[in-house]
């Protein structure tokens, strides 16, 4: 009879070799899930298990807002909203050195204010952004890697899918863990536009500051972009409207207690189609309106096929992990060690680190929130401010080698540039990160004040 840890040792195991062989992510996870079913349950039981837990899984009430808040993502997405953010950021910052990049982060932070995903909020930022970077003269490696970086604030700014997932899998508020992101994410905004800010007067060339330029230069080129963008001001400043009422519909609703989760989510799909279909009307006509609803649809339903796959994959491991009693042993030999719980915090975000080069995040929060959330919060520790440092590492791991999504979709919108070089250039911004969660770990009231006002 095999031990408990023995067993999750060999459904890992048979993770990462079903991952290195390039199996979809979701079927990696069935597969070693179901390796782990046989082991712990042996085979006369296992159609009835894995049926039950087919089904158990995905019609929980809960799930509901995912793919509301990805309906809501995929049609904001498609309205051109991120187009207009960027075009009234670059005219507020162009005076400023890397002000094009800076513009990014705050299209960025904006943008993951209705999106609730990083990759939709890099795919969205992209074209327009990299485009008016090159023209600048900025390294086109170091545009990517902006893009790259700023589309990480989808997952943290609510309403983030993310946090819906580690609400679920670890038993914490949703409501409570989409408000704590609102900081953090500002936070993490303010300190990567810092330090593009140093960055620009260290290594000038990097944003079109080269020998033979100056901040004249740069402002001149910066204006002509804005001024080629083919928006309006009067245009841009009605799709800041638009970002104001659907973070308001879903923020405010959730935050004054007028409404649940699922609402706000519901709510937020609403006014997204309907903004869509006001803006592609508009500019663009009733068929092209019609052929975009329908692409929106079938990439919102793509994408819940995706995301509830991982979660029907994931459980099979959860379900594993915790008939072994992985996570009270767990528990109990962490409480053994005699050391400060801090270090055990930092210890647990330092896991997160190298796991999330390897992992998607989804996958990480699934697999990982049933064994380490437990713990946290049986130290004495906020499971909500930890939340928020876990995703923060997830970020981490959007913009390092060798699975960091964000590289590649940004890679796709610049395929004259490796993507090695633009992993490089994303690097400058990984101190960045660990220096915010630095700023949270030492000051958990940066991401609790807000959740703890909540009505």
């Amino acid at each position: 009879m095999m031990s408990g840890a023995t067993i999750v040792a060999i459904t890992i195991a048979v993770l990462v070799l079903l991952i290195i062989v390039r199996l979809p992510v979701f079927l990696a996870l069935l597969g070693s899930g179901l390796v782990g079913i046989i082991l712990v349950d042996g085979t006369p039981g296992l159609g009835h298990t894995i049926s039950r837990m087919m089904y158990d899984q995905p019609s929980r009430v809960i799930l509901a807002v995912l793919p509301l808040f990805i309906v809501m993502g995929v049609y904001a997405k498609n309205s051109n909203i991120s187009d207009q953010l960027f075009g009234l950021a670059a005219a507020a910052t162009k005076r400023f050195r890397g002000g094009l990049a800076m513009a990014t982060v705050i299209a960025g932070a904006g943008f993951g204010a209705i999106s609730g995903s990083s990759t939709a909020c890099a795919a969205a930022l992209g074209p327009m952004s990299v485009r008016a970077m090159r023209r600048a003269n900025y390294s086109p490696a170091f545009a990517a890697a902006v893009v790259g970086a700023s589309g990480t604030l989808g997952i943290l700014i609510p309403p983030s899918i993310l946090m819906v997932l580690y609400g679920i899998a670890s038993g914490e508020s949703i409501g409570k863990l989409l408000i704590a992101g609102i900081v953090p994410g500002l936070l993490t905004a303010v300190m990567y536009m810092l330090g593009i800010s140093i960055l620009a007067r260290i290594r000038p060339e990097l944003v079109g500051l080269g020998k033979n330029g100056g901040a004249t230069d740069q402002q001149v080129a910066e204006k002509t972009v804005v001024a080629k963008s083919g928006e309006s001001r009067r245009q841009a400043w009605f799709s800041v409207g638009r970002v104001l009422i659907l973070f308001g519909v879903v923020v405010g609703g959730i935050y004054s207690g007028i409404l649940t989760v699922s609402e706000a989510a519901a709510y937020g799909a609403i006014v997204a189609i309907i903004f869509h279909a006001y803006d592609r009307n508009r500019h663009e006509g009733f068929r092209v309106w019609r052929r975009s609803f329908w692409e929106s649809l079938i990439e919102s339903l793509n994408i819940n096929a995706m995301v509830f796959g991982i979660l029907v994959g994931a459980s099979f491991i959860s379900y594993v992990i915790l008939v072994s009693r992985i996570p009270m042993e767990f528990a109990e030999w962490v409480s053994a060690f005699d050391v400060p719980g801090w270090m055990l915090i930092l210890a647990f975000l330092a896991f997160l680190l190298p796991l999330g080069m390897f992992l998607d995040s989804t996958s990480i929060i699934l697999i990982c929130t049933p064994i380490i959330h437990p713990v946290v919060t049986q130290l004495g520790y906020d499971g909500i401010w930890f939340a928020i440092l876990f995703v923060k590492m997830l970020e981490i791991g959007l913009i390092t080698p060798p699975v960091g999504i964000n590289a590649f979709v940004v890679g796709g919108l610049v395929k004259d540039v490796r993507i090695e070089r633009i992993f490089a250039a994303l690097a400058i911004f990984v101190p960045i990160e660990l220096l915010t969660v630095g700023l949270l770990f030492a000051f958990p009231d940066l991401v609790t004040f807000l959740p703890d006002l909540m009505s």
